[in-house]
């Protein structure tokens, strides 16, 4: 009787060890997946800020003066919107393989290129990796892509830009080229523009090439 009372004992004190046990785990994994979701509200909002919230404020501030006209003024609500819609692109669970990134960043900018007067040329080969990214790279990449097109159309003044994209043995390769006026690479090294693309390259884990020659 006392063998199998201390028996008894010791499976009712492991199974209250087990629950709790399991009680600690499931707190442990609500605490992990509140950080998770506000880390990411965190960065979100640190996007949305460094993003449109700048150029909103700056294009408020310039209408309030009177140097930024209405077209003008337009044309920065159509980034801001552009903006907007790939940070939520860039969360779609659908949208994690590159090629439907790209798919996507077509959509959202094609209007904006042919009202700049610009054909856009898309040239995606045949891709042998299908990594999926997650919300955060999908994103690193699209503004990467959006910075570089959106250069193009404002300084380039070119009337083609390519977007081409093909597997170079076991990684893959973007390029964004336009036949525009070109510019000396070494002396804008330092713009903000491309120190942030730069970043951004470096979080993804990618290398990032700059080509250009002054009037070619």
């Amino acid at each position: 009787n006392e063998s199998m009372r201390a028996a008894i004992g010791q499976r009712l004190y492991a199974q209250h060890l087990s629950e709790r046990l399991t009680a600690a785990h499931r707190q442990q994994l609500r605490v992990q997946q509140l950080e998770s979701v506000l880390n990411e509200r965190r960065r979100m909002m640190g996007e949305m800020q460094d993003g449109f919230g700048a150029t909103l404020s700056s294009s408020q501030t310039s209408l309030e003066r009177g140097t930024l006209s209405v077209p003008e003024a337009a044309l920065v609500l159509r980034e801001c919107v552009d903006d907007l819609r790939l940070m939520m692109d860039a969360q779609d669970p659908d949208a994690r393989d590159i090629a439907t990134l790209l798919g996507m960043l077509r959509h959202r900018l094609q209007h904006r290129i042919r009202s700049a007067g610009v054909q856009l040329h898309w040239n995606i080969g045949e891709l042998l990796q299908r990594q999926r990214l997650e919300p955060t790279q999908a994103l690193e990449l699209l503004r990467i892509l959006q910075e570089a097109i959106t250069n193009a159309l404002r300084h380039a003044r070119a009337r083609d830009i390519e977007v081409a994209v093909s597997q170079v043995r076991a990684q893959i390769e973007v390029q964004v080229q336009d036949n525009g006026r070109g510019f000396n690479a070494g002396s804008v090294a330092g713009g903000r523009g491309i120190r942030s693309m730069q970043a951004r390259a470096a979080r993804l884990g990618a290398n990032l090439s700059i080509e250009s020659e002054q009037g070619a």
